[in-house]
């Protein structure tokens, strides 16, 4: 699968494997120079990869008290630290992000709100595989889904959670999906958070931790 990948992002391309999951990742670096911003990027809690562009970092970090001279990735970890999977409400961006949670024991796939990033999943013997390449499952099903190919001919796109390809699903704009290695729960998050709400969220939740 990595090679469909590959042939998009050359700059950097690592691995991650543990016990029950491995990660492959590939992307062209034009920002993030540092070599903390080597993905997949690991903490002994969880593990974290993303394309695409956050527009609100500088916010983020501002609200959550976030250190704000590092990364997009290194900024997602911490923010995921902290919120869980409601991390995603506050993002205002395009983005594909997955996360492996080594505490929770579960996989999070979250697709952006309008659908800019691709990322699709499919199920083969009990193991969950993705990608934001469609093609990177070409060996794992070779049949076309030939009603999605009509409409993508005559309309110019094909109706999620379907794709071009049998057994192969495009994770829906504005959901996440979390897999727990039994079975997939398809998840919708809410609407953009405002700095407003953001504040008055994060003020209310630290006066009850107090």
């Amino acid at each position: 699968m990595s090679k469909a990948v590959k042939k998009r992002a050359i700059d950097d391309e690592y691995f991650y494997e543990s016990s029950d999951f491995s990660l492959y990742h590939a992307h062209l670096k034009i920002s993030d120079l540092d070599k903390n911003t080597t993905q997949p990027f690991s903490t002994k809690n969880h593990t974290i990869s993303f394309i695409g562009e956050i527009y609100n970092t500088t916010h983020l970090c501002d609200i959550f008290q976030i250190q704000s001279n590092i990364s997009e990735i290194e900024m997602l970890s911490e923010l995921y630290w902290k919120l869980w999977a409601n991390f995603v409400e506050y993002l205002n961006g395009e983005f594909a992000i997955s996360v492996y949670d080594k505490i929770k024991h579960k996989l999070l796939l979250f697709r952006d709100r309008y659908g800019t990033k691709p990322l699709y999943y499919s199920m083969k013997d009990n193991q969950l595989l993705f990608s934001t390449e469609l093609w990177s499952f070409i060996q794992e099903t070779s049949k076309l889904n030939q009603k999605n190919i009509y409409n993508h001919m005559i309309f110019g796109f094909w109706i999620s959670p379907e794709s071009l390809l049998h057994w192969v699903y495009s994770i829906v704009p504005w959901t996440y999906i979390a897999y727990n290695w039994v079975d997939v729960q398809t998840i919708k998050y809410s609407h953009y958070i405002t700095s407003e709400t953001q504040e008055a969220n994060f003020m209310e939740t630290l006066e009850n931790s107090i």
